[in-house]
C-alpha cells in the first residue's frame, strides 16, 4: 500500500495563527455544485460538542477495556489448585525404589530426545569461557551418548577446556556398519552452538568406538543383500566387508578410514578419534595402520587422528601405534566389570605405576590422561556393574542411611547403601578428590594435558581443581568444602509421570590435605549434596501403550487424526497449545465428545526454563481456563514444551517442576517418540515406534497433530496403530494406564467465572481472525492498487504541445508569510525564467519578520514585480485578494520557500492551448537532502508524482496541483469559486472545483521547482498532519462529485478514503500479523528445530513482503523516468518501510480523530532556512 502525496509543498498557510473569516460560496460554487458552507472549515465544531462526545466515548471503551483487563489478568492468575500428584497412589517404602540418573553409557538414538537450548550456569570464576586465552584450553572433555549435550554439561568450565571427545559412532566388528549415535548433533557447528559461548573455541573430535574382541567368528552368519542393506539404512552407515578382523583386512581397512574421513570433514571436525577399550590387545597392528590410513586422509584438511584406550590396555605401550597418532587419550581408570567384586576405580598406587610408565614412553607429549570422575554400582546378585554419576551415588547413600568414605591405600571413595532393591549395594566412586591426587601427580611427572570423563557424572569439585591448574595456584580447603548441585537430576522410579521430590541442597565436605605430597588424604562430609531428585511413577508389567498428541489442535490435522483414532477404536490424550485452541475451539470440543483425553502444553509453547515464573503461570492458567470455557472441563495434565520424554537431564530444566507440581498438574512424560517433526517417511516412524518398545511393559508414545506439515503421522497413524495390537500391545487410555477416573483428570468447569471466559476468549478468538482478515485485506487492496497504478503510469500519454508555443501573458503569485529566509531567492528564479511576457505578484499576507523590507528593497523598482501587504488572514485569502490585482488570463501559483527552473512557466503554459485545461501540475522536487528524514521524502515526491499523478492524469482524476508548482486558467478558477478556508488544503480544494467545474487538469513533469522539506520530525509530522486533514475535507467537502459522473467523484475521492485513509488506518494491524508471522519462524524455524513454522507463518511472510517489492518496482521506474532524482535513494526503501511509513500511519490516525472531534490543526512558527536550490543545469528535464 502507498499513500498518495497530498500537496506539494510547505505551504505558507501552515505557519499562520488563524486562517481568516469564514468564507460563503459563491454563485460560481453553487452552479459547479458545492455544497453552500456557512459554518466554516468541514468537520470544524466551533462549539467542540462532537470532541465532548468523542472523549465519553472514548472513556467509556477505555475503561470498559481496562475493566476487562484486570478482571482476565486477575482471573489467570488465581485459578484453583488442582488435585494433581494427590490422584496418585505412591509406594509407601521410598527405599524400595530403583534409582537412577539421567542415563549414561547406552547408545540412545537422538530423535527419540527433544533438543534442548543451549544453556550454560555462570562460572564461578571471573573469566568468560568464550573469552578464555588459548593457552588455558588445555584440557579435554568427554561427552557420552545418551546425555544432553548442552552448555550445562560445561558446569563451570571458566575456559580451561578446548577439546570435545564426543561419543559419536560404533563400528560393529563383524560387518564393519557405522552407527551414527547422535545424528542431530553430528556437525561441529551444531555442536558448539548447543555448547553455549564456550563452545565456540572449542575443538570438536568424535569418537568412533571400535567393537573388535579377541576372537571373531571367522564366517558370520550369512544375511541377504536386502538384510544388509536395511541395516546400513537403519543406521546411517557405510560397510566394509564382513572379515574374521576388520583391523587385518587392507580393503576393509581402507574402506572404514575413508568412511570416518568423509564424515569427519563434512561435519567439520577438527579430526576423529577411535576408542579401543574394546579392541584386544592382538589387533594393535590392524589398529595401528587403520590409524596411519586415517591420518593420512585427514591430513590434508588439517585433521587430528586420536586414539582412546584404556590404561589397562598394552596397545598404547606400543611406540608405532602411538607414532601413528596425533593424540592418544588414556582413560585413567578401570571398568569394574571383569567379574571381580567391588574394587576401588583408580587406587592411587596404580595410578601412580601407569603415570610413571606414560611418562617414559618416547612421545609422551602426545598423552592425554582421561581422568574418571563417575561411580559403578555393584548390586547383589546382579549380573554386571553399572556406572552412576556423583550424584546419584550420594543421594542411594543418604536415601538407605549408608555411608561415603575416602581414604585408605586407594584414595577413592567407598559409598556404601544399606539397601537398594532388596538387597545390598557398593559403589567405588571417583570423585573431585581423587581427581585432585591424580592431576597432581600427573603434573609432578610433566604430563599437563587431561580430559575430565564424562560430562554430567562428575563431582562439582573438579571444575575449581581445573581452574587452580590453569592458573597456577594450589588448590585450598574451601575451593572443595562448598559442592553446589542445582545442575544435577537423579530420578527413583520408572513410569511416564514426572514428580519433584526434592529440590537440590549444597552438600558440605571437609578435606585434608597433605602438605608434603600435596595429596588429599582425608574426606568428611558435614552435609551430603543433594541434586534434584525426581520421581517417576505408573510403570506397569503388561504391554499397553499410550497414544499422546503434542501442539495442537490443527484446523485440518487433528481432525484427520480424530477420524482414524474413531475409526480404530483406540483412545489417545491431545497436550494441546492455548494458541490452538482459539484458532480451532470446535475441534478442541470434538477431542472431548470423542471420549479423549485433552491436556495442556502451555498456551505459547515457550521453553519453560527460560521464562519467569510469572509467565509460566500465566501459560498454564490461561490455557487451563481456555479449555474450561471451549470444552466444559479442565485438566490436570501437561506435558513440559520441548521436553525429553526420559524427564529434565539438568537442574536448569527440571526447576519449572516445582512451580508446575504446586499448581496441581500432573506431568506426563513419554517413552517413545517418532521423530514425525523431521522429514520422516511411515517406515522411519513405524520403526522408530517398534525399537522403543523394546523390552516390554507399559510405553507413553509421542506425536505430533500439529506444528508443522504431520501428513506422514497422519498415513503412518493407522498403520502404527494395526501393529501394536498384531504385536500383543493394548492401546489404553492414560486414565486407565494411572489407574484414575477419567472425569479427575478431566475435572468438570463449574461457576459462574466460566461464563466470563467464554466471553473473553470469544473475544480474543474473533479479534484473531479480525487481524487475519484485515491483513489480507491491507495485503490484496495495496497490491492491487499499486499494480493498477502502475499500469495506468505506464499506459499514461503527454498532452499534446502546440506545434507553435503557446506564450499567453502569465502571472506568478508568490503568497508569503514570514518567509525571509527564502522570499528573494524564490522571485529571483522567476524573473530569470526565459518566459517573454511574465509579471509576478507577491502578496504579503501580514509578515512579523523582514519580508517585506526585502522584498521592497530588492524589487521595489522591477516593474515586473508587485507587492501588496495585506492584514494577515491566511493563505486562501492572499491568493484571493491577487486574482483582484491580476491582469492576465494565467497564473502560475509557487510557494514562497520554492525555487522554479527557468523554462518551468514555459512548459507549463503549452497545456493551456487546449482550451479545456484548467489546471496544469508540475513537479516538486526536495531541495535540501542532508537529513534522513529529508531523503525519505524526496524518495516518497518522486515516487508519488511520477507515478501516481501519471496514473491519475490518465484517468482524469487529479486530487492535487501542488502549491510549490501549479498553473490555472484564471477564468476556471473563477468560476470554481476561487480560493476557500473550506478545508486545509487550499490546492486540493481548488484542483477538485475546476474539474467539477467541467475543465480537465493534466502533469507537465518537464516543469520542476524545488522546495524546502522540514527537517525535524516535529515540523514533518505537522505539516503532514495539515496534509492528511485537509485531504479528507476536499474529499468530503467534495463528496457529491461521484453522482456528477466524473472520474474525480468516482475514482480519486473513494481512492483517498479508501486507500489513503482506510489503509492507512488498518495498516498498523498488518503489521502486527507479519510480525507475529516472523517471529514463529525465527523460533521455530531457527530457535527450535523441534518444531516446524507453520505454513500460514510462510504465507503471511511472503504475502508481507510483496509491498516493499512493489514498492521497489515502482519506485525504480519513478527514479528511471526522473533524470534529476538520485538513484542512490531506492536505497532508503527498507528504512522508508520500517521507520518513514508508520510515520504517515500515525498522522492518519491524528487526523482522522481531528475530524471526529472537530477540533482542527493549530499551526506554530515553521523555521525556513531558505535551502532549495536548483540543479546545477538549471533546466527541467524534457521528458514525459
Amino acid at each position: 500500500m502507498k499513500m498518495a502525496l497530498m500537496d506539494g509543498s510547505n505551504s505558507p498557510s501552515d505557519q499562520r495563527p488563524d486562517h481568516g473569516p469564514p468564507h460563503r460560496s459563491t454563485d460560481a460554487e453553487q452552479q459547479a455544485g458545492t455544497p453552500l458552507l456557512l459554518h466554516g472549515p468541514v468537520f470544524s465544531d466551533p462549539g467542540h460538542r462532537r470532541a465532548r462526545i468523542l472523549k465519553w466515548v472514548l472513556f467509556a471503551v477505555i475503561l470498559f477495556a481496562s475493566a476487562w483487563f484486570a478482571g482476565f489478568s486477575a482471573s489467570i492468575y488465581r485459578v484453583e489448585k488442582l488435585p494433581g500428584a494427590a490422584l496418585l497412589t505412591r509406594p509407601d517404602d521410598a527405599t524400595d525404589r530403583l534409582f537412577q540418573e539421567t542415563p549414561i553409557g547406552a547408545p540412545i538414538p537422538a530423535a527419540t530426545e527433544a533438543p534442548y537450548a543451549a544453556v550454560r550456569n555462570a562460572p564461578l570464576c571471573d573469566l568468560s569461557a568464550a573469552d578464555a586465552p588459548p593457552e588455558l584450553r588445555r584440557h579435554g572433555l568427554h561427552l557420552a551418548s545418551g546425555r544432553d549435550w548442552s552448555g550445562d554439561l560445561l558446569g563451570q568450565d571458566c575456559g580451561v577446556i578446548g577439546s570435545i571427545y564426543a561419543d559419536m559412532m560404533r563400528v560393529d566388528a563383524a560387518t564393519g556398519f557405522i552407527r551414527t549415535l547422535e545424528p542431530e548433533l553430528a556437525n561441529a557447528d551444531l555442536l558448539r552452538e548447543r555448547l553455549g559461548p564456550a563452545g565456540a573455541a572449542m575443538r570438536i573430535f568424535p569418537v568412533a568406538y571400535l567393537d573388535m574382541p579377541a576372537t571373531v567368528p571367522e564366517d558370520p552368519p550369512a544375511k541377504g543383500a536386502a538384510d544388509a542393506d536395511a541395516e546400513g539404512a537403519a543406521d546411517g552407515a557405510a560397510a566394509a566387508p564382513r572379515t574374521a578382523s576388520l583391523l587385518e583386512d587392507p580393503a576393509g581397512r581402507a574402506i572404514l578410514a575413508q568412511a570416518l574421513a568423509d564424515f569427519a570433514t563434512a561435519e567439520g571436525h577438527s579430526g576423529l578419534c577411535l576408542e579401543a577399550s574394546g579392541v584386544a590387545d592382538v589387533w594393535a597392528g590392524g589398529l595401528r595402520d587403520l590409524l596411519a590410513d586415517l591420518g593420512a586422509r585427514l591430513a590434508p584438511a588439517g585433521g587430528e587422528t586420536c586414539l582412546i584406550v584404556p590404561a589397562n590396555s598394552r596397545i598404547w605401550r606400543d611406540p608405532a601405534v602411538v607414532a601413528a597418532s596425533t593424540r592418544v587419550v588414556i582413560q585413567m581408570f578401570q571398568s569394574g566389570s571383569e567379574g571381580i567384586g567391588p574394587s576401588a576405580l583408580a587406587p592411587q598406587d596404580w595410578i601412580d605405576l601407569t603415570l610413571a610408565d606414560i611418562a617414559a614412553l618416547p612421545e609422551a607429549g602426545k598423552v592425554v590422561l582421561a581422568l574418571g570422575n563417575f561411580g559403578q554400582l555393584w548390586k547383589s546378585g546382579a549380573p554386571a556393574t553399572e556406572r552412576i554419576g556423583f550424584a546419584q551415588a550420594h543421594v542411594m547413600a543418604a536415601d538407605t542411611g549408608g555411608s561415603a568414605a575416602f581414604g585408605g591405600q586407594a584414595l577413592n571413595t567407598l559409598v556404601t547403601h544399606a539397601e537398594v532393591n532388596s538387597g545390598p549395594s557398593r559403589v567405588w566412586l571417583l570423585d573431585a578428590a581423587s581427581f585432585h591426587n591424580q592431576m597432581v601427580r600427573a603434573k609432578g611427572l610433566g604430563l599437563r594435558s587431561v580430559a575430565l570423563w564424562s560430562a554430567g557424572t562428575e563431582d562439582p569439585g573438579v571444575w575449581p581443581v581445573l581452574w587452580a591448574d590453569a592458573t597456577g595456584k594450589a588448590v585450598t580447603e574451601s575451593d572443595l568444602a562448598a559442592v553446589p548441585m542445582d545442575h544435577r537430576v537423579v530420578y527413583r522410579g520408572e513410569g511416564p509421570v514426572l514428580t519433584l521430590a526434592e529440590a537440590p541442597a549444597t552438600g558440605q565436605r571437609r578435606i585434608t590435605l597433605d602438605a608434603g605430597r600435596g595429596l588429599i588424604t582425608a574426606q568428611r562430609w558435614l552435609a551430603p549434596p543433594r541434586p534434584y531428585i525426581i520421581d517417576r511413577s505408573a510403570r506397569r508389567n503388561e504391554n499397553v501403550v499410550v497414544l499422546t498428541f503434542d501442539d495442537g489442535p490443527d484446523a485440518e490435522q487433528t481432525p484427520a487424526i480424530l477420524d482414524i483414532l474413531r475409526d480404530k477404536a483406540a483412545p489417545a490424550v491431545f497436550f494441546t497449545l492455548g494458541q490452538n485452541v482459539l484458532k480451532a475451539p470446535d475441534v478442541a470440543r470434538r477431542i472431548v465428545a470423542d471420549g479423549h483425553e485433552i491436556g495442556s502444553h502451555t498456551f505459547f509453547h515457550p521453553n519453560t526454563d527460560a521464562i519467569s515464573d510469572t509467565r509460566l503461570t500465566a501459560e498454564l492458567n490461561a490455557l487451563q481456563r481456555l479449555l474450561r470455557a471451549v470444552t466444559g472441563q479442565g485438566t490436570v495434565l501437561f506435558r513440559t514444551p520441548y521436553g525429553r520424554g526420559t524427564g529434565p537431564a539438568t537442574g536448569r530444566e527440571a526447576r519449572p517442576l516445582a512451580q508446575i507440581d504446586g499448581l496441581g498438574y500432573l506431568t506426563i512424560g513419554s517413552d517413545v517418540v517418532p521423530p514425525d517433526w523431521e522429514r520422516a517417511t511411515v517406515d522411519d516412524l513405524l520403526y522408530h515406534t517398534f525399537t522403543g518398545l523394546e523390552g516390554g511393559g507399559s510405553r507413553v508414545i509421542v506425536l505430533h497433530d500439529a506444528g508443522g506439515d504431520r501428513s506422514t503421522t497422519i498415513a503412518a497413524l493407522p498403520q502404527m496403530i494395526d501393529a501394536l495390537r498384531e504385536a500383543g500391545y493394548r492401546i489404553v487410555s492414560l486414565s486407565e494406564l494411572l489407574d484414575i477416573p477419567r472425569e479427575a483428570l478431566m475435572p468438570t468447569a463449574t461457576g459462574p467465572a466460566i461464563w466470563f471466559d467464554r466471553a473473553s476468549f470469544a473475544a480474543l478468538s474473533l479479534w484473531g481472525k479480525g487481524l487475519f482478515w484485515v491483513f489480507w485485506a491491507v495485503i490484496l487492496f495495496g497490491l492491487a492498487r499499486s499494480l493498477a497504478v502502475l499500469v495506468l503510469a505506464l499506459s499514461r500519454r503527454h498532452f499534446r504541445r502546440p506545434a507553435e508555443p503557446f506564450l499567453p501573458p502569465v502571472t506568478v503569485l508568490v503568497p508569503a508569510y514570514n518567509e525571509e529566509a527564502g522570499i528573494v531567492a524564490s522571485v529571483r528564479t522567476v524573473l530569470a525564467s526565459d518566459y517573454p511576457d511574465l509579471r509576478v505578484i507577491v502578496v504579503d499576507d501580514g509578515s512579523r519578520d523582514h519580508t517585506f523590507d526585502l522584498l521592497q528593497a530588492e524589487f521595489g523598482q522591477d516593474p515586473r514585480v508587485r507587492i501588496i501587504r495585506e492584514r494577515n488572514a491566511g493563505k486562501w485569502m492572499a491568493l484571493d485578494r491577487a486574482y483582484d490585482a491580476l491582469e492576465t488570463d494565467f497564473v502560475v501559483a509557487m510557494d514562497a520557500d520554492t525555487v522554479i527552473a527557468p523554462d518551468a512557466v514555459r512548459l507549463l503554459m503549452q497545456a493551456f492551448a487546449d482550451p479545456q485545461v484548467g489546471a496544469v501540475a508540475g513537479m516538486v522536487r526536495v531541495g535540501n537532502h542532508g537529513k534522513m528524514l529529508t531523503r525519505l521524502q524526496a524518495l516518497e515526491y518522486v515516487t508519488a508524482q511520477n507515478i501516481d499523478r501519471r496514473a491519475a492524469e490518465r484517468l482524469g482524476a487529479m486530487l492535487v496541483v501542488p502549491g510549490a508548482i501549479g498553473a490555472w486558467r484564471a477564468e476556471a478558477v473563477r468560476r470554481a469559486g476561487l480560493y476557500t478556508n473550506d478545508t486545509l488544503t487550499e490546492d486540493a480544494d481548488l484542483t477538485v472545483a475546476v474539474q467539477r467545474a467541467g475543465y480537465r487538469v493534466v502533469f507537465e513533469e518537464a516543469a520542476y521547482s524545488v522546495t524546502e522539506a522540514p527537517e525535524t520530525l516535529r515540523a514533518f509530522l505537522r505539516q503532514r498532519l495539515r496534509w492528511t486533514l485537509g485531504m479528507m475535507q476536499t474529499g468530503w467537502k467534495h463528496r457529491a462529485a461521484r453522482r456528477e459522473g466524473r472520474a474525480v467523484g468516482w475514482i480519486a475521492i473513494p481512492d483517498l478514503f479508501l486507500f489513503g485513509i482506510g489503509l492507512g488506518l488498518l495498516a498498523p494491524l498488518a503489521d502486527i500479523v507479519f510480525l507475529a508471522a516472523l517471529a514463529d519462524l525465527v523460533i521455530s524455524g531457527g530457535l527450535d528445530a523441534w518444531s516446524e513454522p507453520e505454513a500460514a507463518s510462510w504465507t503471511v511472510v511472503l504475502a508481507y513482503l510483496a509491498l516493499p517489492a512493489m514498492d521497489a518496482v515502482v519506485a525504480a521506474l519513478a527514479i528511471l523516468w526522473d533524470r534529476h532524482e538520485r538513484g542512490w535513494l531506492l536505497l532508503l526503501l527498507p528504512v522508508q518501510r520500517l521507520v518513514y511509513r508508520p510515520l504517515l500511519y500515525i498522522t492518519v490516525w491524528r487526523a482522522v480523530i481531528r475530524a471526529l472531534s472537530g477540533r482542527l490543526a493549530e499551526w506554530g512558527r515553521q523555521r525556513r532556512a531558505g535551502s532549495a536550490r536548483l540543479p546545477l543545469d538549471g533546466q527541467s528535464a524534457k521528458g514525459g
